[in-house]
């Protein structure tokens, strides 16, 4: 029988249970401790401080990988941004503080990264080197680095439409009609995803840019012509809709222009979601290290669903290829077969196969 795996030179567990404490923590979202408790049930011993170093273990075999998909995202033409609080806990009479975790996502690959702060120099440390369009919310953060970067930004219709429907009830007869209108852009866009099924993608980016020059432009149109009509304290619920929907405008409709953008940044508030759910169940972080593997997981973690691939199954396999002394594969390189990097010489890296 093979002897398995282990992280830990003549360390007690394999790399299989540390998968397994991984993707307890970072996709059930369960706490050390109650893991802990589980396993005592079944009668396996083990403290919460042995199941962190089943964590911490495995995040030195993605090192290099977290650098390799950071530049990955960095050299797409769209990315789409956001960001959330992530707690770093009060220990040994210090406060607990919110840091902040930056997300980065695109068709083939999530990044996050936690920093102390959600200052432009965070946002810095986390765009540095990007240069294609950056889609997010209205945060001026983005769009103050947009020139010093040299990056273009687009703002997502969501949050422009979230505004309107705050003011819903104080402005129906003027709000309605911009809803109405915001609503048709987000069917077109359905439309446009029809169409396109199973073309290729130079096709489907035609079909794309066709379709919204010949429907969205004029409803875009007809929107900023609408806002302009409306006369209201600035204050006013409609008012800060109207403020909202002028300052962002250039990146709204930059979308009309490029078939590569989608209209809606809810795919990069999808990627937090697993770590909105994670902070509420573990709370956050204990130290700055913590907040480093947690970032670590929660990237590979997203990245290979992605992917289509099962996240144990891929952590377990890229783990395998670096502890065997080659470069640990990304999600989407093994989606695509790519494993001439991760080869150490006879015998080849073992296929992942996913089923």
């Amino acid at each position: 029988m093979a002897t398995p795996t282990k992280l830990i030179a003549g360390g007690r567990y394999s790399l299989a249970f540390a998968v397994h404490v991984a993707i307890d923590k970072y996709c059930a979202h369960m706490p050390l401790e109650r893991q802990a408790k589980r396993m005592a049930w079944a009668g396996l011993d083990v403290t919460t401080q042995t199941l962190w170093d089943q964590l911490y273990a495995p995040s030195r075999c993605f090192s290099v990988a977290i650098k390799r998909l950071h530049e990955h995202l960095l050299k797409k033409e769209v990315l789409m941004g956001d960001e959330t609080r992530w707690p770093l806990l009060g220990v040994n009479g210090r406060a607990s503080k919110n840091w902040f975790d930056w997300v980065l996502v695109a068709d083939d690959a999530v990044l996050h990264s936690i920093r102390e702060t959600r200052s432009k120099d965070a946002a810095r440390d986390v765009l540095t080197g990007f240069k294609g369009t950056l889609l997010t919310d209205g945060y001026g953060v983005y769009s103050s680095l947009a020139t010093e970067l040299g990056y273009s930004q687009a703002h997502d219709w969501c949050h422009a439409r979230r505004y309107f429907i705050e003011a819903e009830a104080t402005a129906p007869d003027e709000v309605g009609p911009i809803l109405d209108d915001i609503g048709k852009l987000f069917l077109i866009e359905r439309d446009i995803v029809a169409a396109f099924s199973g073309q290729p993608l130079e096709r489907a980016l035609e079909i794309r840019r066709t379709m919204r020059e010949r429907q969205s432009r004029p409803i875009v149109e007809a929107i900023g012509a609408k806002a302009t009509q409306v006369k209201a304290l600035s204050e006013s619920p409609i008012g800060r809709a109207v403020k909202y929907l002028t300052n962002q405008w250039d990146g709204l409709i930059r979308f009309l222009g490029d078939p590569k953008i989608p209209i809606t940044s809810n795919a990069a508030e999808g990627a937090l979601r697993a770590l909105v759910l994670g902070r509420n169940n573990h709370f956050g972080s204990k130290s700055k290290r913590g907040t480093e593997v947690s970032a670590m997981m929660y990237s590979l973690i997203e990245s290979a669903r992605l992917n289509g691939l099962d996240p144990a199954r891929y952590l377990k396999f890229a783990a395998e290829v670096h502890l065997r002394g080659g470069l640990a594969p990304l999600p989407h390189e093994v989606r695509q077969d790519a494993f001439a990097a991760a080869r150490v010489g006879p015998p080849a890296a073992p296929q992942l196969e996913n089923g």
